[in-house]
C-alpha cells in the first residue's frame, strides 16, 4: 500500500516536470520567432535607410545636379555653384519620407521601445533634411552655407549618419540579447553608408 502513495506523487512529479519543459519549449519556440521578426523588422528599416540616404545624401544629390545641369562646382564661380546648390536641393526635397516612416512603423510593432525610438530618431533627421530643402528660410540659409564650399557635407547629412550608426549598433545589441550600450566611453568609428563616423563604443 505505501508503493502505491508513493507512486502516486513521483507520478504526479514526472508529469509536471514532462509539462514544465513542454512549456519551456513553447517558450523557446515563440523567442525563436519573435527574435527572427525583430531582425527582418531592423534589417528591413536599414534597407529602408540606405535606399532613402542612396537618393537624398547630399554627394547623391549634388552629382545629379552636376548631371542635370551640364556644370560643375567651382570654388571661383559662386553663380554657379548656387544654381548647383538650389537643383541639388531641389533634388532633396523631392526624395520621399514614406518608405523610411513604414519600415518604422515596423520596428515600433516587432522591436523594443528603446529601437523604436531610435528609430524615430532617423525619421527626424530625414525630416530636418526635407525642412531644410523645401522651407524658404532653412532653404535661402543651407544655400549659403554650401555656395562657397558645395562639396561640403550639410550638418542634416551628419545627424543622419550619427542616427543611423546608433540605431545599427543598438539593433545589433538587442539581437546579442545585449542591454543598451551607455554613450560617452571609447572613440571607435563605426562604417556604415560609405562614410566613417566618429562615435562611442558605448
Amino acid at each position: 500500500m505505501l508503493a502505491a502513495f508513493v507512486s502516486i506523487p513521483t507520478a504526479l512529479l514526472t508529469a509536471a516536470a514532462s509539462y514544465a519543459a513542454g512549456r519551456s519549449q513553447g517558450r523557446s519556440a515563440v523567442d525563436a520567432v519573435r527574435r527572427q521578426h525583430r531582425r527582418d523588422a531592423y534589417t528591413a528599416f536599414l534597407l529602408a535607410v540606405n535606399a532613402y540616404v542612396g537618393s537624398a545624401s547630399w554627394n547623391a544629390c549634388l552629382a545629379e545636379a552636376r548631371a542635370a545641369t551640364g556644370k560643375a562646382d567651382s570654388w571661383l564661380d559662386k553663380e554657379r555653384n548656387e544654381t548647383l546648390v538650389r537643383h541639388a536641393l531641389r533634388i532633396r526635397a523631392g526624395v520621399s519620407v514614406a518608405p523610411l516612416r513604414a519600415a518604422a512603423s515596423i520596428v515600433h510593432l516587432e522591436g523594443s521601445a528603446h529601437l523604436g525610438a531610435l528609430a524615430g530618431r532617423v525619421i527626424d533627421c530625414a525630416e530636418e533634411m526635407q525642412v531644410v530643402a523645401s522651407n524658404r528660410e532653412e532653404l535661402e540659409a543651407e544655400v549659403r552655407a554650401l555656395v562657397t564650399n558645395p562639396r561640403a557635407e550639410p550638418r542634416t547629412d551628419r545627424r543622419m549618419a550619427e542616427a543611423v550608426v546608433e540605431f545599427t549598433r543598438a539593433a545589433r545589441r538587442h539581437l546579442d540579447g545585449r542591454r543598451p550600450a551607455g554613450r560617452g566611453r571609447g572613440g571607435r568609428r563605426w562604417q556604415i553608408l560609405g562614410r566613417r563616423t566618429p562615435s562611442g563604443e558605448g
